[in-house]
C-alpha cells in the first residue's frame, strides 16, 4: 500500500502550450467596427483585438459580430442604458439566428448576468476564494458561449468553471489589481504577497489541469491563450525569450524550485481520536433538539432491521451497513432531530428513516464498488436505482439485496404524500446522488486528487445539495443571490465534513475526494496547517452565508434562512457527538475498510407531507 505522503506529492504542472494567434482579418473589420459603436453610442473599447486574438479562425463576418459583443461587454460603468439596451437588440438577433432554442437561452442568461448586480470583490469576507472567483466568473463564462456558438462544441460545466477561473486567475496575477485573488489568497493563507502569488499560478495551474480533464476544446484554448496575450501586451511584458510561452508557463517554471513556505504555527496536540488539533467549530446560531428523537431513534432502528440494513448484504456478499451498536453509535436520528427541531414525530422519522436508506446506499456502493475499483458493477448497480422508484404504478423488480428492498419499501410508503412535482424530482435526483460516486471511484482509481475549487463545486452536486434544500414545499424561486446563499451553506458543511472525515477518508480508507487533502496537495505544508486553512475558509463560507442573508435578501426569505440556520446549527452539534469519526469507531471489514458515507439528503423530503416549517438537509460523509 503507498504511504500518505504518495498522495501529497507535487501534481505536476501542465506544459500547456497553447500559442496565441491573432485573427488576419482584424484590420479588415476594424473600420466597420469603430462606425457601429459610433452608431449605438458606445465608447471604442478594445472590442476588435479581444476578438481578433480570441478567436483566430472566425470569417470577417463573425470576427465583427465578436468584436461588438466585446465592446458592449466591457463599456464603462457609467454608459447610459439605453444605447447598451439598443445595441443589444441589434446583436442578438443576428447572434441567435439558426442556433439551437437551447443555446439561445444559455446565452441569454449568461448575457442577462453580466449586468446582474454582484457584489464587489472588496465586500466579500477576507479571504473567501470561492466567493471571489464566482464573483469574476460571468464574463469568461458567457466568452465560452460564445466559443461554443462558433465551434459547435458544448464544453461541460466544470469544464467551463475551470476556464473561467484560469481566466480570472491570469488576470489578477498580471494585472494587479485589487482586490484581486494573490491579495484574496494572502488573507485566507496569511502570507505575504509573493507567496500568495505563488499559491495562486500554483492554483491556476490546477485550474488549467481540470480544464483538459474535462474535456477542453481548441476553440477554448485559443481563447485562453488569446487573452493570456492580451493582458501580456496590456501591461507591457513578454514572454522569458528560449522559456516556456504557453498557458501554464510561469507555473511550470517553478516545478523543482517551489518549496511551500506557509508560515508554521506553534503545535498543537491532537484532539483525541484525530491526528491533528480539531478546529474549534463556532456558527453564530444555537442548536436545538427535536423532542421526539427517543422515538425517532427507536422506529428508525426497527424499520432498519426489518429491512436488513443490520444483516450481512446478500449480493454482492459483504459485511452489514451497520452492527446494532454500529447503528447507536452513528446516530443519524440525532442527526435528524438537530437538524429538524422543530418536526413533528412523523416527519422526524420518515426524515430518520429516508437518512438511513441514502446512507445505506452510499455505504453499500463504497464497500461493493469503490474498495474493489469494481466500475462495471458500480454502473450497473447505478442503472437499477430508478426502478425501484416508480413515478406511478410501474411494477418494481425483484430486489437483488436489502438495500435495493430498502429503498423500495421506502419508496411505496412516502410516495402517494408527495406532491406530484417533487414526486416527479425526486428520483432522478437520488440517481443523481448515487451516480456522483463514479466520478469519485475513476479518481480513486487514479489516486487524481482533485484541486480545492473544483472538489468543493463537485461536492455540492455529489453530496446531494440540490436535493437537500430544494424540496421543500415554500423554496423560493431562484435568483443569483440565493444561488450563492445556498453554495455558501453546501460549503461550510462539505468543509466541515472533510475535516471531522478526514483519519477515516484518508488514513483508513485511501479516498482522495477531501478538501484537507485537496488543500494540502496545492500549498504543501503539514496535515495541521491544510486542517487550519480549511477551517479558515469554513469560516469565510459561513461569513458569505451571513452576509448574503442580510445585505442581499429581503424579509421574505427570512423563514428560509432561519431554517439553513437551524440546520447548520444541528449538523455542527452532532458531529460533537456522534462517534462515526473517532478512531477504533470503524467497522471490520474483509479485506476492507468501508468508508465514512453521505446521508441526510432528504431532510426537507416532508414539507410536502405536513404543513409545518421548511425541513432541509445535507449530507454528512
Amino acid at each position: 500500500m503507498e504511504s500518505s505522503a504518495d498522495l501529497y506529492g507535487d501534481p505536476g504542472e501542465p506544459h500547456l502550450s497553447y500559442p496565441a494567434r491573432r485573427n488576419p482579418y482584424a484590420d479588415t473589420v476594424r473600420t466597420e467596427h469603430r462606425s457601429w459603436v459610433d452608431h449605438h453610442g458606445l465608447v471604442p473599447g478594445i472590442g476588435v483585438e479581444q476578438a481578433a486574438w480570441c478567436h483566430p479562425d472566425a470569417p470577417p463576418d463573425e470576427l465583427a459580430l465578436m468584436a461588438a459583443w466585446y465592446s458592449w461587454a466591457v463599456q464603462p460603468a457609467d454608459t447610459p442604458k439605453e444605447p447598451l439596451d439598443r445595441a443589444r437588440a441589434d446583436l442578438l438577433p443576428r447572434t441567435t439566428e439558426g442556433r439551437t432554442a437551447d443555446w439561445c437561452r444559455r446565452f441569454a442568461e449568461c448575457t442577462d448576468r453580466l449586468g446582474d448586480r454582484h457584489p464587489d470583490p472588496g465586500d466579500l469576507p477576507p479571504g473567501d476564494l470561492l466567493a471571489h472567483l464566482d464573483a469574476r466568473r460571468p464574463f469568461a463564462a458567457w466568452a465560452a458561449t460564445l466559443v461554443e456558438r462558433a465551434t459547435g462544441h458544448r464544453p461541460s460545466l466544470p469544464a467551463v468553471a475551470a476556464f473561467a477561473d484560469a481566466a480570472v486567475l491570469l488576470a489578477d496575477l498580471l494585472d494587479g489589481q485589487a482586490p484581486n485573488a494573490v491579495r484574496v489568497l494572502g488573507e485566507l493563507l496569511r502570507c505575504e504577497r509573493r507567496t500568495a502569488a505563488r499559491y495562486a499560478d500554483r492554483l491556476r495551474t490546477a485550474r488549467l489541469h481540470q480544464f483538459e480533464h474535462s474535456g477542453a476544446d481548441q476553440g477554448l484554448r485559443d481563447w485562453l491563450a488569446g487573452h493570456r496575450e492580451l493582458h501580456l501586451r496590456r501591461v507591457g511584458r513578454r514572454p522569458a525569450p528560449g522559456g516556456l510561452n504557453g498557458l501554464g508557463s510561469s507555473a511550470a517554471r517553478l516545478a523543482g524550485q517551489y518549496a511551500p513556505v506557509l508560515p508554521e504555527q506553534p503545535s498543537a496536540a491532537a484532539s483525541p481520536g484525530y491526528p491533528f488539533a480539531l478546529p474549534p467549530f463556532r456558527l453564530p446560531w444555537p442548536a436545538r433538539l427535536n423532542p421526539h428523537l427517543e422515538q425517532a431513534r427507536q422506529e428508525a432502528k426497527d424499520w432498519a432491521r426489518e429491512v436488513g440494513l443490520l444483516a450481512p448484504v446478500t449480493a454482492p456478499p459483504g459485511p452489514p451497513i451497520w452492527t446494532g451498536p454500529g447503528f447507536d453509535s452513528d446516530d443519524w436520528p440525532l442527526f435528524a432531530a438537530l437538524t429538524h427541531p422543530d418536526a413533528s414525530a412523523r416527519q422526524l422519522t420518515l426524515v430518520a428513516q429516508w437518512d438511513v436508506c441514502l446512507l445505506a446506499l452510499d455505504d453499500h456502493f463504497v464497500t461493493a464498488y469503490k474498495l474493489p475499483r469494481d466500475l462495471a458493477g458500480a454502473r450497473a448497480f447505478t442503472a437499477r436505482v430508478p426502478l425501484f422508484m416508480p413515478l406511478d404504478d410501474e411494477a418494481v423488480p425483484s430486489p437483488a439485496n436489502q438495500i435495493e428492498h430498502a429503498l423500495a419499501e421506502l419508496w411505496a410508503r412516502t410516495a402517494p404524500d408527495m406532491p406530484p412535482t417533487l414526486r416527479c424530482r425526486f428520483p432522478a435526483h437520488v440517481v443523481d446522488f448515487v451516480a456522483a460516486n463514479l466520478e469519485e471511484l475513476d479518481a480513486i482509481a487514479q489516486q487524481r486528487v482533485p484541486d480545492p475549487v473544483h472538489y468543493l463545486e463537485f461536492r455540492r452536486a455529489s453530496a446531494g445539495t440540490d436535493l437537500s434544500i430544494g424540496l421543500t414545499g415554500n423554496r423560493p424561486p431562484s435568483t443569483d443571490a440565493l444561488r450563492r446563499l445556498e453554495d455558501a451553506f453546501a460549503d461550510s458543511v462539505g468543509l466541515r465534513n472533510d475535516i471531522y472525515s478526514y483519519r477515516k477518508e484518508i488514513d483508513e480508507e485511501r479516498e482522495v475526494s477531501n478538501a484537507v487533502l485537496a488543500v494540502r496537495r496545492l500549498l504543501g505544508g503539514s496535515l495541521q496547517q491544510a486542517v487550519d486553512v480549511t477551517y479558515r475558509l469554513f469560516e469565510q463560507r459561513v461569513a458569505e452565508f451571513q452576509r448574503i442573508a442580510d445585505q442581499e435578501l429581503g424579509s421574505e426569505h427570512a423563514s428560509y434562512v432561519a431554517a439553513l440556520q437551524d440546520w447548520m446549527a444541528g449538523d455542527n452539534e452532532w458531529y460533537r457527538r456522534t462517534g462515526r469519526y473517532r478512531a477504533g469507531s470503524s467497522r471490520s471489514l474483509f479485506p476492507f475498510r468501508v468508508p465514512a458515507v453521505p446521508c441526510g439528503l432528504t431532510q426537507g423530503l416532508t414539507q410536502g407531507l405536513a404543513a409545518g416549517p421548511e425541513l432541509l438537509g445535507h449530507s454528512a460523509r
